[in-house]
């Protein structure tokens, strides 16, 4: 079944009341010229909200042109918003126009404006007061027609405070603002959002990924997403790559293994006691994880959870340091070529009693979570 969308806005999937706030100040913003200023966490679909004003409003037919401000470099920053004529400066060519003037009968989003230099600053005000742009170089302005949409992740106020931010355009960039809820804050719209991105990425991938299991749901609506829709959006991106069949299983969503899904509950399909397995891999002294290369090289992108995740999907069954290695590296690209590393942190899983190993030679060892944590085990 299709995903619903925000009362049919491009964009906007969710049906949470958080949401269709958003949208209801977005319908009534959009079709004046006032600025909007975009404040939430990163992920949160910032970018999205200010497309949705822009195809809502009467500039829909004109351009909608994204700048990231944190993006520009301090020397260039000018000539790329503002343009320059030929011979401005060394290098300048050629005359070219700015973003502001591309915009021109549409809308300028100017995404992290918390980052963006003093200097840029005080030209944004004047295009804001005077609506007119003035190239590097060049003795007139141009009269523009744009609107200004602006995000950030930072408090403006205190940056204003500290004086890092000038506040006479923090004042006009603060038109009307628009607060983009974190994931967490409508975590109604998680099934939603997750099907919608399962359909996307089975489709580009042309794969029959199709559905979404209870137990992964449930993992997925226990999770606190502190990278919020982004974050779920990749997630589903690599469910879809890992599933084995039609159905993404909670054995595709290990790196949510932090939260509750952690719980047994959420791992009924499997025979690991996850919650007291979880518990064991946290009991390992900080100082012996840390101290130790592996940790230093493999795993410094990785986390205990990963780890669980990755005991708790191998069912009880043997694995090998060559899998354990390339799950890893799925997960942390300082894991890649760092296959005797692995070894040594596996070292550190059995002097701890949470996996056991063969007698084979160590190119043909096989590993398995100790008999503790599997339900009905048998031994190696």
């Amino acid at each position: 079944m299709e995903a619903q969308r925000a009362e049919s806005m491009p964009g906007m999937v969710g049906r949470s009341r958080a949401l269709q706030e958003v949208c209801a100040l977005i319908r009534k913003v959009a079709p004046t010229n006032l600025s909007v200023l975009i404040l939430g966490e990163n992920g949160t679909g910032k970018e999205l909200i200010a497309q949705a004003i822009h195809w809502e409003s009467k500039r829909a037919n004109g351009p909608f042109v994204p700048v990231n401000c944190a993006g520009l470099p301090d020397t260039l920053v000018e000539s790329e918003l503002f343009g320059h004529e030929k011979g401005a400066f060394t290098g300048a060519t050629a005359r070219r126009k700015g973003k502001f003037e591309y915009a021109d009968g549409g809308d300028i989003f100017l995404d992290e404006i918390g980052d963006m230099p003093i200097i840029a600053q005080a030209k944004t005000l004047r295009v804001l007061q005077e609506r007119t742009v003035e190239r590097i170089g060049a003795n007139e302005s141009k009269k523009i027609d744009v609107r200004v949409i602006s995000a950030t992740n930072k408090d403006l106020e205190r940056a204003v405070e500290e004086r890092t931010f000038r506040a006479d355009l923090f004042y006009r960039l603060k038109g009307v603002v628009i607060k983009a809820p974190p994931l967490r804050e409508r975590k109604e719209d998680i099934p939603l959002l997750a099907r919608s991105f399962m359909d996307v990425f089975a489709r580009e991938a042309e794969q029959d990924v199709r559905i979404i299991s209870r137990p992964a749901m449930e993992a997925l609506m226990d999770y606190a997403f502190p990278g919020n829709v982004r974050e779920l959006k990749n997630i589903i991106e690599r469910a879809v790559a890992l599933s084995e069949g039609p159905e993404i299983t909670v054995r595709d969503l290990c790196e949510l293994t932090s939260t509750a899904a952690a719980s047994d509950d959420y791992w009924d399909c499997c025979g690991v006691c996850s919650s007291e397995l979880l518990s064991a891999l946290k009991s390992i002294p900080a100082s012996e994880r840390h101290s130790q290369q592996s940790w230093h090289l493999t795993l410094k992108c990785t986390n205990i959870e990963t780890i669980h995740g990755f005991l708790v999907a191998t069912n009880g069954e043997q694995f090998s340091r060559y899998e354990f290695s390339n799950y890893l590296s799925m997960f942390s690209k300082n894991a890649r070529n760092k296959y005797g590393t692995v070894g040594d942190y596996l070292s550190i899983l059995r002097s701890n009693g949470i996996v056991v190993r063969n007698n084979g030679k160590a190119n043909q060892a096989r590993f398995r979570l100790h008999g503790d944590f599997v339900k009905n085990a048998e031994g190696l």
